[in-house]
C-alpha cells in the first residue's frame, strides 16, 4: 500500500485503467452467457468526475496548464458514455486513464512547485515570512486554507496558536520572482460568531498569471492546543497532523495526508487524489477518491471509498460503501461489534481473528465467496441467476455481526489464527 506519492494521483488513474481492462478479461467468459447490458446510465457521472475535477481544479487556481489534461480527461466521460459492455470498457479506460497519465505528468513537470525535483530550473528565489501566534478559548477552531505547499500541524498543551507560513517564488530573474512572491498574502480572518480562527493562503490577479519559468510553494508550520477543534483545506501539498483531541475537520487533494490520532468523537476526513495514512481515528467519517487510504486502527468509522484502496487493520464497528476499487479490513476482536461493506467493483478481503464468535450475512452478485474456515456454520445458502446469499455464524455468538453486499467484486474472508 505504501508507495512513492509524487504524481500518485496521475498513478492511480493509470493503474485504474490496467486493472479495470485486467478485471474485464477475468469477466469476459462469465459475460459471454448472458446478454450484453449497457452501463451507460450508472457509471457515466463516475467516469466523468474524472475530467471535471482534475480540469477544473487547475483551471480555477488559473493556471493555464489544465487545458491539455482537460481534454485528455474528458475523453474517459465522452467514451464511456456510449452504449459499452465490460470488455470494451476495459480496452477504453485503460487508453483514456494512459492519456490524462501522459497530459498530467508533462503539466507537472513544467509547473510544478517541488523544490528539490525543479530548482534548477530557475536562476532566481525569493522568499517572505508570516507569523502570528493568537490566543484561543477552549471552544474555539483554528482553520487553515492553502494551496500548493505542506501544512505541519503539532499539539501542545498552551492555550494559543503560533502559525508560521514561509512562501517562496523561483522565477528566471529576482524582479520576476519578487513579483510573483508579491501575489502571495496570508490572510487572517477571526469570524466570532462561529469561533473560528481562520489563517488563509490568498492569491491575487490569478488570472493574469501564466506558466513559464516559474515556480512557488507556501509551507506553513502550525502549534496549537491538542484539545481544540481544528479544519484544514490543503491542495497540492502534504499535510500532517500530530494526536488531536479536538475536532478534526481535514480536507487534502493532490498531496497525502498523515495524522497520528484523532481522539475525538467527531471526525471528518477527505482525501482526492493522494494517500492517507490516519494512525487512529476514534469515530467519524472518511471519504476517499483516487487515492489509498490506511487507517491502522479506530472504533466506529464510515467509510466512503470510490476509485481507491482501502485499507483498515484494527476496528471495532465500521460501515463502508466503496466502489470501483479494493477493501481490506481487519480487527484483533477486542471491542469488536460489526461490519457492514456495500461494495461494487470491489474486491474485499476480511481478516477476523478464530477466537471472535459472530454472525454473517454475504451477498455476493457476479462474484464469488472465498472463505478459508471450515468451522463456519451455515444457516440459510440461497443461488439465484448470478448471485448467492450466505446466512450463518461462526463461533460462539457474541453479538457482532458482519453484513457484505458486493456487486462484480470477489469477497475473500480470512480466518487467522
Amino acid at each position: 500500500m505504501r508507495r512513492k506519492q509524487k504524481n500518485s494521483w496521475f498513478i492511480i488513474l493509470l493503474i485504474l485503467g490496467v486493472c479495470t481492462h485486467t478485471y474485464a478479461q477475468d469477466k469476459k467468459e462469465e459475460t459471454s452467457k448472458r446478454k450484453s447490458k449497457s452501463i451507460t446510465n450508472c457509471q457515466e457521472k463516475d467516469w466523468r468526475t474524472i475530467g471535471e475535477e482534475i480540469g477544473t481544479t487547475f483551471r480555477d487556481l488559473g493556471i493555464r496548464i489544465g487545458t491539455d489534461v482537460s481534454i485528455a480527461a474528458r475523453r474517459v466521460g465522452e467514451t464511456l458514455a456510449e452504449e459499452q459492455t465490460w470488455q470494451d470498457v476495459g480496452d477504453q479506460v485503460a487508453n483514456a486513464g494512459r492519456e490524462v497519465a501522459d497530459a498530467t505528468q508533462e503539466a507537472i513537470s513544467n509547473h510544478s512547485s517541488d523544490r528539490d525535483t525543479y530548482a534548477h530550473r530557475y536562476d532566481e528565489e525569493k522568499t517572505k515570512k508570516f507569523s502570528k501566534t493568537f490566543k484561543l478559548g477552549s471552544n474555539d477552531r483554528l482553520a487553515i486554507e492553502n494551496k500548493f505547499g505542506k501544512v505541519h500541524i503539532n499539539t501542545w498543551d498552551k492555550q494559543e496558536a503560533s502559525v508560521d507560513v514561509v512562501m517562496i517564488a523561483k522565477s528566471s530573474s529576482e524582479s520576476k520572482a519578487q513579483t510573483l512572491l508579491d501575489r502571495i498574502n496570508i490572510v487572517v480572518n477571526e469570524n466570532s460568531s462561529e469561533n473560528e480562527i481562520l489563517v488563509k493562503t490568498q492569491f491575487d490577479n490569478m488570472n493574469n498569471w501564466s506558466g513559464g519559468k516559474q515556480s512557488f510553494e507556501i509551507n506553513y508550520t502550525v502549534n496549537m492546543p491538542r484539545n481544540n477543534p481544528l479544519r484544514i483545506k490543503n491542495s497540492f501539498g502534504d499535510t500532517y497532523v500530530a494526536d488531536i483531541n479536538g475536532k478534526s475537520d481535514l480536507q487534502c487533494s493532490y498531496g497525502s495526508l498523515k495524522a497520528e490520532k484523532l481522539n475525538n468523537a467527531d471526525n471528518y476526513v477527505k482525501v482526492s487524489f493522494g494517500d492517507g495514512r490516519i494512525g487512529y481515528c476514534k469515530s467519524g467519517e472518511i471519504k476517499a477518491s483516487y487515492s489509498n487510504m490506511e487507517i491502522t486502527e479506530g472504533n466506529n468509522l464510515t467509510i466512503e471509498s470510490s476509485f481507491s484502496e482501502l485499507e483498515v487493520r484494527n476496528i471495532q464497528a465500521a460501515k463502508v460503501k466503496a466502489k470501483y476499487g479494493s477493501v481490506d479490513m481487519g480487527t484483533n476482536g477486542k471491542g469488536f461489534k460489526s461490519f457492514d461493506i456495500d461494495g461494487s467493483f470491489s474486491d474485499i478481503d476480511l481478516r477476523i481473528p478464530s477466537s471472535l464468535g459472530f454472525d454473517f450475512d454475504i451477498k455476493v452478485s457476479f462474484a464469488d465467496l472465498d472463505w478459508n474456515e471450515s468451522g463456519a456454520h451455515f444457516t440459510s445458502v440461497e443461488k439465484s441467476g448470478s448471485s448467492k446469499n450466505y446466512v450463518g455464524s461462526f463461533g460462539k455468538s457474541s453479538g457482532s455481526n458482519i453484513r457484505v453486499s458486493s456487486r462484480y467484486g470477489d469477497v475473500d474472508f480470512k480466518i487467522n489464527d
